[in-house]
């Protein structure tokens, strides 16, 4: 029996990126072939894998009564060697984002809220505390 392996589409989610980053990284996403989607505060309680638009994840619908303020982008459906150019793409437009995840198996199930606070803890362990 031969098995089957299912792709994502790539994906980039974006949340809270102000509107020069949107605009730039939205245009970037176009000449690249990749989806663009933007999650918004009340959101912040969806699971990764809803907000990727995978099968088997429903809406929550539950609201989040404080969304992270962080910027955040997540990245789906890309192998390596797209997402190391996508990066590079991005580095030359100017658009910077501190706070990036790949879509896993383990933190699609987490929600928006919960993997931010996650980058977040470790962005500052690297950064020795020091916010960008």
């Amino acid at each position: 029996m031969k098995s089957r392996i299912v792709t994502a589409k790539p994906l980039v989610l974006s949340y809270n990126l102000s509107a020069e980053k949107h605009s730039a990284l939205e245009a970037l996403c176009s000449a690249e072939n990749v989806k663009y989607r933007i999650v918004f505060p009340s959101q912040a309680n969806e699971q990764i894998g809803f907000l990727c638009g995978f099968n088997g994840f429903k809406e929550q619908n539950s609201p989040c009564e404080n969304p992270p303020a962080e910027e955040c982008l997540v990245f789906s459906g890309m192998d390596r060697r797209r997402l190391d150019s996508f990066i590079r793409a991005m580095k030359t437009a100017s658009v910077s984002v501190s706070l990036k995840a790949v879509c896993t198996p383990t933190n699609q199930a987490w929600t928006l809220y919960t993997l931010i606070g996650e980058l977040s803890k470790e962005h500052k362990a690297l950064n020795g505390g020091a916010a960008n």
